[in-house]
Order: structure tokens, then C-alpha cells, then sequence
């Protein structure tokens, strides 16, 4: 299995402090940089107590047995899609973004919707070239181990 064949699959209980992890480092590289306030009151964990909160919507990349990336949906909107920093750009989160979307698209839902933090470039890029769309900015309550944090975030959607 290479970079460009990982392995996808179903998230399980096993793989919640994996999942953490991956939340954690991606978060802090992405968005954490982005609200500072917020960064110091997301640590470990912060991702630990909240990674295995809805596994039964939830996908996992593997690279060699080890959990790369994963992404998690709602109802009709994507929450997470966290992959390691040292796998951005390699076509990891395309994967499971697609992965999501198809399961979006099977369960009868023609437009879906996900959140992304203003500033963000190299995320809202991405969406942006999949086909999503900027519908709307507003303040996003980040939640952290003290007081939440208000930070500007943008509401994309999607037509499947």
C-alpha cells in the first residue's frame, strides 16, 4: 500500500486515540496557528475526549497500518477532515472527502455543507477545487477546555 492506495475504511472503537492524534497535529498546523486563544485550550486531550464521538459516521485512512487521516459527517454536513501534516497534498483527504460525499449522496442528500476557518488558505483551496462553494461567513464557537473562542469561519456547500 502506497500513498496513493491507502487503505479506507469504516472507523472502529480501536482506532479513537489514533484518530485523536491525527486531529490534534492536523489541527494545530491548519486552524490552531489561526486562533491562538483557542490553540491553548485544545490539547491532546481536548481531541482524546471527543475522537470516538460519532464512529459510526466516521472513515479512516491507512498507509502501512497506520491511521493517516480520517473524515466525519452529520446528518448532511461534513464535520472533520483531518489528515497528518506530513500527508497534505498527496491526495489523502480528496479520498476521504469522497468517501463522505458518496455516503451523503446515498443517504438522498443533494446539497451538503461543511465549515472551514477564514484564513485557512491551503483547506478552503482544496474544497474549492472539489467543487465546493463559499455561501456565507460567520463566527464559529470553537469549543476548548476553558471558554469557548469565537473565530471567523466560512460556510461552504456543495451540489451533489
Amino acid at each position: 500500500m502506497t500513498v496513493d492506495d491507502p487503505n479506507i475504511r469504516k472507523a472502529e472503537e480501536a482506532d479513537f486515540l489514533a484518530i485523536a492524534r491525527v486531529w490534534h497535529a492536523s489541527w494545530h498546523v491548519s486552524e490552531g496557528l489561526l486562533c491562538p486563544a483557542a490553540a491553548q485550550g485544545r490539547n491532546l486531550a481536548w481531541f482524546e475526549g471527543r475522537a470516538g464521538t460519532n464512529a459510526t459516521r466516521m472513515f479512516v485512512a491507512q498507509i502501512q497500518g497506520e491511521i493517516v487521516g480520517f473524515v466525519g459527517w452529520e446528518e448532511d454536513g461534513i464535520d472533520q477532515l483531518f489528515v497528518l501534516p506530513d500527508y497534505f497534498g498527496c491526495g489523502i483527504a480528496q479520498r476521504l472527502l469522497n468517501v463522505a460525499e458518496d455516503v451523503l449522496r446515498s443517504e438522498g442528500h443533494l446539497k451538503i455543507w461543511l465549515h472551514c476557518v477564514k484564513g485557512n488558505d491551503r483547506a478552503s483551496r482544496f474544497y474549492e477545487k472539489q467543487g465546493w462553494r463559499v455561501v456565507h461567513e460567520f463566527d464559529a464557537e470553537m469549543k476548548t477546555n476553558t471558554a469557548p473562542v469565537l473565530a471567523r469561519a466560512l460556510h461552504m456547500e456543495k451540489d451533489l
